[in-house]
Order: C-alpha cells, then sequence, then structure tokens
C-alpha cells in the first residue's frame, strides 16, 4: 500500500507540473533603470527593428520568439477617464470603444504623415 501510494504522489506532482508547464502565461517584468538607460535601450531596438521587449531579450541572451506581422504593434493603457475624454473631445459616445479606438489610430496615423511630410 506505502508503494501505491507514493506512486500516487508521484502522478499527481508530475501532472501539476505538465499542467503548469503547459498552463502557466507569460508574466511581465517592469524595470525602472535610471537616468537615460531606457532610452538607449528604446533607441537600439528600434535600430534593429525590434520591440523595446525583443530587445531586453536579446541583452539577456533570451530567444526572440515575436511573430512578424504587417506592421509593429504600438500599446497604450487607457483608464475610464481616457475614455471619457476622448468621447468628448470627439463627441462620440463613451460606449462606442470601436469608434473611439478608430479615431485613435487615424491620429497616430496623421502624426506619422505630418512628420514625413517634415522630412521633404
Amino acid at each position: 500500500m506505502v508503494q501505491k501510494k507514493d506512486k500516487d504522489k508521484s502522478k499527481k506532482g508530475s501532472a501539476w507540473t505538465e499542467g503548469s508547464k503547459t498552463g502557466m502565461k507569460a508574466i511581465q517584468e517592469a524595470f525602472m533603470l535610471s537616468g537615460d538607460m531606457p532610452d538607449v535601450i528604446r533607441s537600439e531596438a528600434y535600430r534593429e527593428g525590434l520591440s523595446a521587449s525583443d530587445m531586453c531579450r536579446k541583452i539577456l541572451d533570451l530567444p526572440i520568439e515575436t511573430k512578424k506581422t504587417g506592421g509593429r504593434r504600438l500599446t497604450i493603457s487607457l483608464k475610464p477617464e481616457d475614455y471619457v475624454a476622448l468621447s468628448e473631445r470627439w463627441c462620440i459616445p463613451v460606449d462606442a470603444r470601436p469608434l473611439i479606438r478608430s479615431k485613435m489610430r487615424q491620429e497616430l496615423e496623421a502624426f506619422y504623415y505630418k512628420k514625413e511630410e517634415q522630412k521633404r
């Protein structure tokens, strides 16, 4: 009987371990670096065509698994009050998030095209 219990425990342990390997998602780590360290890393990432996260992975000699897409992704964190401010600015209902998102994209693209025009 003792052998069977030990055997059952090892099965449970291995099942938990296997489950945790497949079920665990990535954990985001954030670092507050001093001075211009973050800017240097971001600049180098830009020069190499990498995201800042991928550049950190490269520096740490970790595999870079970013899937190439049609464009590089930009992210922004918005609080509920940010949605209110944008909805008021564009006279859009605050709950029309897809429309707010579309207007945000338009403004980001307009910024880019303006900067490109200034280069000429």
